[in-house]
Formats: C-alpha cells, structure tokens, sequence
C-alpha cells in the first residue's frame, strides 16, 4: 500500500489493480498522430523497451517467486507424477526461457560449436511460437476456465478473431486516406488498429478488448459526418460485433472471479517461500553445522529412525539411552517451531490452504536429503526437523476442515450477489459510449463485492477461527473473558461426542447399544503354515538354509503367547479396551437420563478411575514423561504413513487411526486449556488432576502405540521384501547376482529410451506447422505416425 493516501485515492488503486486502464497507452497514439510526433514516440518507446541484461534487477518478481515455489512443490511431492506431453512442454519452456537469459551474460553466441547442439531446441521453440499463432494453448498460458482471469490472462484463440477483422479495417482505413490524404482521424484510427494488430498473442485479452474499444469510440467521430460513400461501414460493424462478443465473454468470466482472487491470495501466500527457505535450509544447517563441529560426538537424544526416547519412558530399551545433546540448537530449534506454528497460525484463511502446503514440501525435502550429511549426529537432527515439520503439517492438516467451513460459510453471500449481478448485467451491440458507460458502471459493483470479498477472506484468521471453534460445546456465550465464561450445563449426544460409533441391537428390547467399529477384522493374517521354502543351490549362508527351521521355532513360539482365554496378549487387551469403552458409553447413556442424580453421576467418575487404575492406569505426573505436556515434542513422533503392499488395502483404516490421534492431541490441549481458563462447577481440584492425570498416561499409550505400528509396518515391507525371495518354486538359475544387475541396467535403459522416443515424438509433433512443402508433410506425417506406435508399445512394456 502506497503511503498517505486518501480513501478515494486507495479506492481508485484498488480498481485498477482488479481492472487495468489500457486505454490511456491508445489515446496516447491518438495525441500523438493529431500532433505528427507518432513516429518520434515509438522510435523511443522501442528503444526503452529493448532488454539491458546488465541493469536488469536481480530481485524476483511475484510471479517468478510463485513459480519457484509450485516447482518446489512438484519436485518435493511424494506422490508419482506420469510424464506426460503438457509436462514436457512447460519443462521445455522454462529451460528455453532460463537459456534465453543467461546467454547475454556467459556469451555463448560467440562459441559456434553450440550452433549444431540447439538447432533442434530453437525449432521446438518455432514450433510453439507457430502453435500460438494458430490460437493453441498449452504450458502456462494453459489455465483452467474456472481460474481464468480475464482481465490479465491472455486467450490466444480469441485474440486471434480480431487480426483479421483489423486487416479489413485497416484496408479500408488506406482506401479512405488516398481520397482523404492527412486526415488526422482516419490517420489515428489505422494507427491504433495497426498497434492492436502487432500486440504479443500472450497480450491479455482485455487490453485487446480496450483498443478495439478505442477505435470504435474515435471512427465515431468519423462516421457522424461522412457520406454512406465513404463510410467505414461493415468493417468497423464486424468489430463491433466482435466486442459485444467479448464483453459476454467477460460477463461470463464472472462466476470464477473468487476462484481468481483466491489464486491471487496463494500467489501472496508463496511470497513466504524465499525467508522459509533461508531459515529452514540455510540458517539451520548454518547453526547445527558449527555446534557439531564443536562436539562432534554430540547426538540427538534418543532419535532414531523409530522413535524418540521419551516415549519409552522407565521401559529398557536400547532408544532410551540418552546421549548429551546441544543446548544451544534446543532452543533455536524451539524458537524455530514457534515461528513455524506463528506462520500457520497468524495466517487468513484465503492463504492457510498454500502456507500449509509450502511447509509440507519443505518436511519432504528435509527428509529426502537426511542421508546427505556424512555425520550421523547431523543426520539425526535433520531427522527431528523433518519430522516435526511434517507432524505441523498434519495436526494442522486435520483441522483444516475447521478453516475450510467458515471460508464456504463467509464465500457464500458474496458468491451469490456475485451470481445476481451476472443476471442483471447485460451487453449487446450498443454503441460506443453506453457500452463504456455500462461496463464502467459494472466494473463498479464487482470491484465493490471483491473488495468486501477481500476485507473477509484477508482479516480473518485462522487463530481466531479455531478459538471460535473452542468456544462452541464448551462456553455458554461467545465471551472469551474469564469473568463471563461458564461451562455448559447440558451434555451434547453420542453423535456430536462421537461422530464415528456405529448403533448396534443390544438385546430383545430393542436398545441402542453405541460401540466402535473393530479394526481387528481388518488385520491381516501373516502366518501361511502351507508355505514351501525353496533353498537355493550353492548357497552357503546359514542363515538361508535354516529359514524353515526358524520357521518353525517361530511358529512354536507364537503358539505359545497365549493366555487362559486361549488367544494372544494382543488379542486379549483389545478385548478387554473394548468392553471397557462398551462399558462407558452404555454408562453415560444411563447418566444422560432425567433421574440420574449429582450422587449417581459422582459415583460413575469414582467407579471410572479405578476402572483405569485397575488396568494399569495411573494418575501420577511422574509417571508420564514432562515432554508430553509440549507439543513440540509430539510432533517428533514418527509419521506412520506407510501403508504399502500387504497393508495398502488397510489404508483407510490407517488413515482413520492417525485422525483420532490427532483429535486426542486437540482434546487434550482443550481439556488443559478450559481447566486453566475456567475450571469446573461439578468437580473439585483433585478430580481434575486425577483427569488430567489419567488422560496423560493415555496419550502417552497412544504415542508408543502409534511407534510400534510404525515399526510394525515398516517391519512387514522388510520381511514382504525378503519373503519374495523365497515364493520361487524349484530352482534357482546360477548368478542371481549378476543377473539382477542386468535386470536393473536394462529397466533404467528401457524407461530412458521411453522417454527420449516421447521427446522426439513431441518435437516432430510441435514443429511439423512449420513444414509447408506437401510431399515433406507427407513424410512427417508418416514418421510421426510410426515413433507414435513405437511410443506405445514401450509404454505397454513399462507399464
């Protein structure tokens, strides 16, 4: 924002910024053909515009900072890209585009050696110019019609319509000037039509849109006072056609204008890009590099792959020897996720979406490059930095949803005015000055309601929607004070407290009877006592020929675990959760009734915690370790994202799992939060503490659960792997060795021969407009048709 501005002043930038003036670059050739000094004016205005390599500023626009982070994105996303023809033509534009401006400054015209190495990118780069002129979009002039900005995004296929109808205009222009030579109107007339016919394709199609309304407006002045002999007549009727054309384009284009504010709000979001960047990637290794160095025995503490050491809290395991850390990069690292927390936090809900996505892709490139450092203790804290980022990401991920309603609740009324405006807008073939007036006035209104879809979208924040979120179920008002705030008297239903219950027929007399759907059928069966172990011949490994009879003992072993009801420890702890959680729905249904007394429901609390006593429960602070009460420190915890091969058909039940810890981790952090803010009218300080007590040690049961399946899941891959070793029947051929080389060469080779046949097919194809002669297009045509058949029989054998 500009300083010391006045309200109508930031009222008219606003506007302009939403809907550009391009008609005072058009009225300024008309100046200047009226005064003869046109030609003075473009020979400057060319030399102005010629690019000095030297004075270029080496600062980054906000498109080219938003570009680098969408590659970023898509280089650091986890998830498998194919590779198809549009992505290779955007790489090709950006490489092309990248050269084009670092060969001023390396000087690589003078070498002559290159000419033979880019003819075949500088015929690709004819053939997508020669593609554009034919109105063909593809790369980044390529937009979703619900993201196309009208007023700044070019139509190539729609610019095209106006070259001819200019051509005409622009004889007829030369017609009229022979019989009146010098006539400056006529004279201004071809001028600005002749610029509107030589703007770039790319030129946004509103600007095109405002010369042809310029040149409407001035052959008015012509039109008035000539004969029907020396009109311009359907020349300037085609134009005009061609803009009422245009304006129901625009009028069209109004029903994606939130969608291209929203854009607009990620593109300010990816500006955050750059300072991330420095700080996760530079400041970072700058700090940890020269504590290490100092200690370079120092080492994370307890971090491994696995888990961190405080989850194992008074179990001997070898995670839980503790080695001396930094104390130095413990309280930067603290710092450093506070500032993180802050960013996501202090965020609008127009620009959370993208921030949360741009701390994603860090947390993924932080860990694809763990293995990079040659020092472990560096690897390790790396580790911890990966994976506290990426754990941000996913509580925040799971309270998006929040952030998500109060946009579509806040987008709702504006989108629907939006909605009546295009019902009440209207635009036809008028003449110049009530179709000027009309879009002006038009222009007007939606500036208005974007403006006020700005102010909402911008000024809310996301911190104040998860406080407001709080607040609800919890407060009796929406005061946030202390003095004001009291707890809830009713208690909401099963389905609000329990949206994931299923209701199941108790008895004879029909009860409803509300119990959680069992992720133990999902599990799959691991042991296949019908398995033939193979072993290999000439091998000498002891541990290979033995794998049946470890097999065995294995299977021994597991028989054994079981217990007087005749199934596992597992098996049985599931179990007795399970009637315990039966047991305490069934309850607070009972308590919910209208004769349950305070004595009843003061007894159901007693009966509860001994209840969890009972089963290994405790209350005690020092029972659980002080890093569970610190977020910072759950977002350690391993991802538990991995859900491939035997486990990927249990994906959704994962995913369900990783969900409800991530609602514990909330309800607790809200539990602490109301008991520090506003206490309770039904329990004394000692039953909290108990409370609070015993949903600590449950969350501390939840974290080494969510380590163990971690472990467990990675362990499956690992022995899936190994297993697929021994699923060969018969014998195994010599050299397996050598031959999995081979077979690992030969695959690299195939996928890099797929690609290069698909590059070649793709020049072929752009630059086949650029061949004129008949038999030569024949020719092309058949080469393409034939390396199009081979690409598709590699993609067959890839696939």
């Amino acid at each position: 924002a500009v300083k010391d501005e006045t309200e109508k002043q930031k009222d008219e930038r606003k506007f302009r910024e939403m809907f550009p003036d391009h008609s005072k670059e058009f009225r300024e050739i008309i100046d200047a053909a009226e005064n003869d000094s046109l030609e003075d004016d473009i020979e400057k205005e060319t030399c102005a515009s010629t690019p000095d390599f030297e004075k270029t500023s080496a600062v980054l626009t906000v498109d080219q900072i938003a570009l680098l982070c969408s590659l970023h994105e898509s280089i650091f996303n986890n998830s498998l890209q194919a590779v198809d023809q549009a992505c290779r033509l955007q790489t090709f534009q950006y490489c092309y585009n990248a050269a084009n401006l670092i060969m001023p400054a390396v000087k690589w015209t003078e070498c002559p050696e290159l000419d033979s190495e880019t003819v075949n990118a500088h015929i690709m780069g004819l053939g997508i110019v020669s593609s554009l002129s034919r109105g063909v979009c593809f790369g980044s002039e390529s937009l979703e019609p619900e993201k196309v900005d009208f007023y700044n995004n070019p139509n190539p296929k729609e610019t095209l319509k106006a070259n001819k109808r200019l051509g005409v205009l622009l004889t007829r222009v030369g017609q009229l000037l022979r019989a009146f030579p010098g006539n400056s109107v006529l004279a201004a007339v071809g001028q600005v039509a002749e610029r509107v016919q030589k703007l770039d394709i790319k030129t946004p199609l509103f600007k095109v849109l405002t010369g042809l309304e310029v040149i409407l407006r001035k052959a008015q002045e012509w039109e008035e006072h000539a004969s029907k002999h020396v009109v311009l007549g359907e020349s300037l009727k085609s134009i005009s056609s061609l803009v009422a054309q245009w304006r129901k384009l625009e009028l069209a284009s109004w029903a994606s204008l939130l969608n291209v504010r929203d854009e607009r709000f990620k593109k300010q979001a990816m500006q955050h890009w750059i300072p991330l960047y420095r700080i996760l990637m530079k400041d970072f290794v700058n700090i940890l590099a020269e504590d290490v160095n100092k200690n370079d025995q120092c080492a994370l503490n307890g971090i491994t792959e696995n888990s961190p050491a405080w989850v194992w809290k008074g179990l001997h395991l070898d995670v839980c020897r503790k080695r001396q850390t930094i104390q130095k990069f413990d309280v930067y690292f603290t710092k450093l996720m506070k500032t993180l927390d802050g960013f996501l936090l202090s965020s609008s809900i127009g620009e959370f979406s993208q921030r949360l996505q741009i701390i994603k892709s860090f947390s993924h490139q932080i860990a694809k490059d763990l293995h990079t450092f040659e020092k472990i203790s560096v690897e390790s804290y790396r580790r911890k930095l990966s994976r506290s980022i990426y754990g941000l990401w996913q509580h925040y991920y799971h309270l998006s949803a929040i952030v998500d309603k109060s946009y579509h609740e806040l987008r709702s009324p504006i989108e629907s005015k939006l909605k009546d405006e295009v019902k009440l807008a209207k635009w036809d073939e008028q003449s110049y000055y009530s179709l000027a007036e009309s879009s002006y006035k038009n222009h007007r209104k939606l500036c208005k309601l974007l403006r006020d879809y700005d102010e909402i979208v911008l000024e809310k924040r996301v911190s104040v929607i998860f406080e407001e979120n709080f607040r609800k179920g919890v407060r009796e008002n929406d005061s946030a004070s202390k003095e004001e705030s009291q707890p809830l008297s009713s208690v909401p239903n099963q389905a609000v407290m329990f949206p994931n219950l299923i209701i199941r027929d108790q008895s004879s007399d029909s009860k409803e009877k509300f119990v959680g759907d069992s992720i133990l059928i999902y599990l799959p069966t691991l042991r296949n006592k019908s398995r033939q172990w193979t072993i290999p011949e000439n091998t000498t490994d002891k541990y290979v020929i033995g794998m049946e009879r470890y097999s065995k003992k294995m299977e021994k072993i597991m028989r054994n675990q079981v217990n007087t009801e005749g199934c596992s420890w597992a098996k049985l702890g599931f179990k007795t959760a399970d009637a315990i959680s039966d047991a305490l729905f069934e309850r607070i249904g009972h308590l919910r009734s209208d004769k349950a007394t305070k004595q009843m429901k003061e007894r159901a609390l007693v009966d509860l915690f001994k209840t969890l006593k009972k089963n290994g429960l405790s209350s005690m602070k020092w029972v659980v370790p002080s890093e569970i009460r610190e977020m910072k420190n759950i977002l350690e915890l391993p991802f538990g994202n991995k859900v491939d091969t035997l486990l990927q058909k249990h994906a959704a039940k994962f995913q369900e799992s990783e969900t409800y810890f991530q609602r514990c981790i909330v309800e607790l952090s809200r539990f602490r939060m109301e008991v520090n803010a506003i206490g309770s009218a039904y329990m004394n300080q000692r039953e909290i503490m108990l409370m609070i007590g015993f949903c600590e040690h449950l969350m501390l049961i939840l974290c080494q659960q969510r380590c163990s399946l971690e472990t467990v899941t990675t362990h499956i891959q690992n022995i899936e792997v190994m297993l697929n070793f021994f699923d060969i029947k018969g014998h195994l051929p010599k050299f397996q060795i050598t031959l999995s080389k081979n077979v690992s060469i030969f695959e690299s080779k195939l996928r890099s021969a797929k690609e290069s046949i698909g590059q070649i097919y793709l020049l072929l194809q752009t630059a086949s407009p650029l061949v004129t002669e008949i038999k030569k297009c024949s020719h092309l045509r058949d080469y393409i048709a034939k390396i199009e058949g081979c690409s598709d029989r590699l993609k067959s054998c890839t696939s």
